[in-house]
């Protein structure tokens, strides 16, 4: 039986963001929450700007006030369950405890931002830590893939049909990222004021285009 296989990406406190979800404007990470916390969204702006960071689907967030020394501390502790702030109901915290509790620590990819950032000053004077898009892509290459999303192989193009300029390649370098193989960006002739997916009927059905659904 071949094991489940896992990948963490640690991120300094101290990394700087310069532009954070919905329009917050910069921050260090570790103060990203707050900041979105008083507008009472501090997941969802937590959540986005770690999606537009890394370039990958973030499908849920969980915030703990507690700091535990591995993740697998944290998935198996009662705060898990009870204290922490998530967007995850109760059966998902189980089945997310379980897949980590059945994940073998050999199986554990732990990557660290820490060891790639470079030092920055801000403007007031306080340093702080940076790492930008194109080298966070080379360091995760390949490890966040998503295996269903690989396995069938899709060539897609992406149309911007916005008028905000930057969205196609934003879209191009996420699904990239899980797997799919993007032959070409364009802008859209027409608007269309929401994300539309057309492929042949087969391809309608299948895994990856449920898996874009639900990403946009």
């Amino acid at each position: 039986m071949t094991s489940k296989s896992a990948v963490i990406v640690n991120f300094p406190n101290d990394l700087y963001i310069r532009e954070v979800a919905r329009g917050y404007g910069q921050y260090k990470i570790s103060s990203v929450f707050a900041a979105g916390e008083l507008d009472h969204r501090g997941g969802e702006v937590l959540s986005g700007t770690v999606r537009e960071y890394l370039g990958v689907p973030v499908d849920a967030y969980l915030y703990s006030p507690k700091a535990y020394t591995t993740a697998k501390n944290l998935f198996l502790s009662p705060g898990f369950f009870l204290e922490t702030k998530t967007n995850l109901a109760l059966y998902d915290r189980i089945q997310l405890a379980m897949a980590v509790s059945g994940t073998r620590f050999d199986r554990v990819k732990t990557i660290d931002l820490n060891e790639f950032a470079s030092s920055l000053l801000l403007a007031d004077g306080s340093k702080a830590l940076f790492l930008d898009s194109v080298e966070v892509d080379n360091i995760l290459s390949g490890f966040l893939t998503e295996s269903r999303v690989l396995g069938e192989n899709f060539r897609i193009e992406v149309a911007n049909s916005t008028k905000k300029a930057g969205l196609g390649g934003r879209a191009v370098r996420l699904l990239s990222n899980i797997g799919l193989s993007v032959v070409n960006v364009e802008s859209a002739d027409t608007l269309i004021p929401n994300c539309k997916v057309s492929a042949e009927e087969d391809a309608l059905k299948s895994l990856t285009v449920a898996r874009i659904a639900q990403i946009y």
